[in-house]
């Protein structure tokens, strides 16, 4: 109740009750008497954020509801977020950009199979009304809101909206223009990308360039935009970006990301080696990423990443970060009558001081299209006269945008038994920093073998290294 009064204003309503009901599926917000399941009052914290999130529907579907169901997110896009948001005032901000997080990661991946489809919030057809996207996209769209906005404008103007309209319903449109009514707020951009239209906006480093001024430093940094499911590029992004040295020197700033390329210069007291998007994970774009500073050997599952690093020597300790693209690999200088790459995801690794380390790392494969699948089933099926086997898997390997890609020559292919089941695991030898994909190759290639004996051949010049 602090929580939910502290974000969004006084509780009206002259009483709040749980009533308990025979029925496993859910809880209903019955204003003043939820309904809620008699197997989630267990003596446990198990169930608290259904009962919070039951809770916040007093602001957000019975104090102020969506007009039509197909704005359905303002109900239960607001709620599903309410459960983070009690988690923040409850435990913390860890615990809660650790619900953010999961459920980030899980939209990526799963709601729109989970739909059927990729569906903007706003619009969202009636099959799809209590689906994955209103619920969770739902609070993935409105943590990136609070972000857009920065803390103390958006629960203002949360406020606002919700005292403006009491016991009255309201849509999507409505809520754009009503906010966009307030004081030096313009959230139309915001709206056009992540509101009415499906999909997510992606975001990388294509490269940067550190010029000398003095005892200041200027970087020029190119960004590039690509779409996971999304039909438009997205404009006017406040996206941080962190610049780190040599000795692990430190800076971030907030810069404004549009269209599909965009560059702009960042000062600092010190030469950036590493520079990076979005490590306060403040906007859901399509990249679920970590840092660690690694200072011992053995395994870490970076679980946001689908990446687990296998530190065999180190070094004092680096600073790693790995992410996850949830888009498909660039495939210029790939040769494509010969290989595929994967229109899925690859991954960036990325830090400082990386070379104290030597390290293995292993990535899980999944084609398949039910549970656990849905990671490459982009690149896992025929092409083509080719058929598609696990034995033709192949690592792609770049150490940069600006190199082409190539086969890493260090990898181990592990079928799991079965080679046509599109589920295994692959672990790359020597881990390098730069970009990994997964590949197919998809064209015969023979090797001539020569049966000439070795002392025929000559190597020049004399002596040679």
């Amino acid at each position: 109740m602090l929580a939910f009064e502290n974000a969004f204003g006084p509780y009206i309503w002259n009483k709040v009750g749980f009533v308990l009901v025979p029925f496993s599926s859910g809880a209903m917000e019955h204003a003043t008497c939820i309904a809620y399941p008699l197997v989630a009052a267990n003596g446990t914290l198990t169930y608290e954020t259904l009962m919070a999130h039951e809770l916040s529907h007093h602001w957000w579907g019975d104090l102020v509801t969506c007009t039509t169901a197909e704005d359905m997110w303002i109900n239960e896009g607001f709620a599903a977020y309410c459960e983070k948001l009690f988690l923040e005032f409850q435990y913390g901000q860890a615990a809660y950009f650790n619900e953010v997080r999961k459920n980030h990661k899980q939209v990526l991946w799963k709601t729109h199979v989970d739909d059927g489809a990729y569906y903007a919030l706003s619009g969202v057809p009636h099959n799809a009304t209590y689906g994955s996207t209103t619920y969770d996209k739902g609070a993935d769209v409105v943590h990136t809101l609070r972000s857009y906005m920065g803390d103390s404008s958006f629960f203002a103007a949360m406020k606002i909206i919700l005292a403006n309209n009491q016991l009255q319903n309201i849509d999507a449109a409505d809520f754009l223009a009503q906010l966009n009514a307030l004081p030096n707020i313009n959230l139309t951009d915001f709206w056009d990308g992540w509101v009415l239209n499906p999909g997510f906006p992606h975001f990388s480093v294509d490269s940067f360039q550190v010029n000398n001024q003095g005892s200041d430093f200027a970087t020029q940094i190119y960004v590039k935009q690509k779409l996971k499911g999304a039909p438009a590029y997205y404009n006017n992004v406040p996206m941080q970006v962190v610049l780190r040295g040599a000795n692990w020197q430190y800076k971030d700033t907030t810069v404004i990301l549009s269209v599909v390329n965009t560059t702009f210069t960042v000062n600092s007291s010190f030469a950036p080696v590493y520079v990076a998007l979005n490590e306060n994970e403040k906007i859901s774009d399509a990249v679920t990423g970590q840092n660690v500073v690694v200072k011992n050997t053995g395994s870490i599952n970076h679980s946001q990443a689908n990446f687990i690093l296998n530190t065999q020597q180190i070094t004092d300790s680096a600073f790693v970060r790995i992410e996850h693209n949830w888009v498909g690999a660039d495939t210029f200088s790939v040769n494509q009558s010969v290989y595929v790459i994967s229109p899925d995801r690859y991954w960036n690794v990325h830090g400082i001081d990386i070379h104290k380390l030597k390290a293995k790392a292993r990535l899980n494969f999944n084609g398949t299209t039910t549970g656990a699948g849905w990671l490459d089933n982009g690149l896992m099926q025929n092409h083509g006269s080719f058929i598609f086997t696990e034995d033709s898997l192949v690592v792609f390997y770049r150490p940069n945008v600006s190199q082409p890609w190539s086969i890493h020559p260090y990898y181990t292919l592990n079928t799991q038994s079965n080679s046509t089941n599109k589920v295994g695991q692959i672990e790359i030898d020597s881990l390098w920093p730069g970009q990994y994909a997964f590949g197919l190759r998809i064209a015969p290639l023979g090797i001539y073998e020569n049966t000439k004996n070795k002392n025929a051949f000559l190597i020049f010049p004399n002596p040679t290294n």
